[in-house]
């Protein structure tokens, strides 16, 4: 049974699961990927640009993506500007590769809606996240959550379940964005980002801000 801890925070019939966020660790050690920072100034702006170059292959289930180790991939996607978006069948091995990436501008997305297939998208971090159908569920990389926006032509209401994202270190990683309940008949594609949230938290609230600024977690570390 999912437990929500925050209700309707900013966002009208929105519930989360858990509050705030975790303290992220300030620096990590990259042994796959490439990282670099750059400092951009104008004259009243100063932004951070984090660049990243990074592969991972994974075989696509149906509700994730999962690190296949020694398993050939058979096709390899590359992602290097928003906008991108790839449909992948479930059970395919794929190589993602991220080509100069922008990750302070943008986010990569995974849309898993049950029908045996999965969107893998590159998007503008202010770009929204767009429900369509019930048990529909987004799977964001980033540390803030985005507008949402719920299509009209949804038929029959539900709740937007927002579940922080927890990697195999317990590392807060991105947030769950899934439009109904596991009460409302979506519990397998809630299973597995609530076991582990469950796991990490062992049921009690996230009270802890970022104390530094997050940093790029490897592509092998996000799956």
């Amino acid at each position: 049974m999912e437990r929500y801890y925050c209700l309707n925070k900013g966002l009208r019939g929105i519930q989360w699961i858990g509050c705030a966020v975790v303290t992220i660790a300030g620096s990590i050690l990259l042994t796959h990927g490439c990282t670099s920072f750059q400092t951009i100034t104008t004259r009243e702006i100063v932004y951070t640009r984090e660049i990243v170059y990074d592969t991972v292959v994974v075989r696509v289930q149906d509700t994730a993506l999962v690190v296949a180790r020694g398993e050939r991939p058979s096709r390899v996607i590359t992602f290097s500007y928003p906008g991108q978006e790839e449909t992948f069948k479930v059970g395919e091995v794929i190589r993602i590769i991220l080509d100069g990436v922008d990750l302070e501008q943008s986010r990569l997305e995974g849309d898993f809606t049950g029908s045996g297939y999965v969107k893998l998208r590159l998007v503008n971090q202010s770009d929204p996240v767009q429900l369509k159908s019930k048990c529909q569920t987004i799977r964001i990389f980033q540390l803030s959550i985005p507008k949402i926006e719920v299509s009209p032509e949804i038929q029959g209401q539900e709740q937007v379940i927002v579940t922080p994202i927890y990697n195999k270190q317990c590392e807060h990683i991105g947030y769950e964005i899934r439009y109904g309940s596991t009460e409302r008949g979506c519990w397998k594609q809630a299973k597995q980002v609530l076991e582990q949230f469950q796991r990490c938290t062992k049921g009690t609230m996230l009270i802890s801000p970022p104390r530094k600024p997050s940093r790029y977690k490897p592509l092998r570390d996000l799956f």
